[in-house]
């Protein structure tokens, strides 16, 4: 599912080499298992890839609230120039969905 009420955002990662994405939400029940991850496309309505170029890397947002973050992450050599990026979260069932108090990508 993509982060709902966050709208794509286009981006120059250029001279980016690493990414990392933080996520803060706050305690509560949430379902095993729910991620999140960065991907980019060339185009907003373009075909979307993990912004590593790989699987990942995932930001765990299940378990206890508190601010979470994926380790700094090699950009794809496809990521980089003017790209168009979202968010994208899995495992959410309706029920026990988190809350967010903020989503942030740290580029260097």
């Amino acid at each position: 599912t993509e982060f709902v009420g966050t709208p794509r955002k286009l981006i120059d990662l250029t001279n980016a080499n690493q990414f990392r994405l933080v996520i803060s939400r706050p305690a509560g029940t949430v379902t095993a298992g729910q991620d999140c991850r960065l991907q980019y496309a060339l185009t907003e309505a373009g075909a979307w890839t993990n912004l590593d170029g790989g699987t990942g890397p995932e930001v765990d947002i299940s378990g206890a609230g508190g601010v979470k973050n994926s380790p700094w992450t090699a950009l794809a050599a496809g990521a980089k120039g003017d790209r168009y990026i979202r968010v994208m979260c899995k495992q959410g069932n309706g029920a026990n969905d988190p809350q967010f108090r903020g989503i942030s990508i740290q580029i260097r």
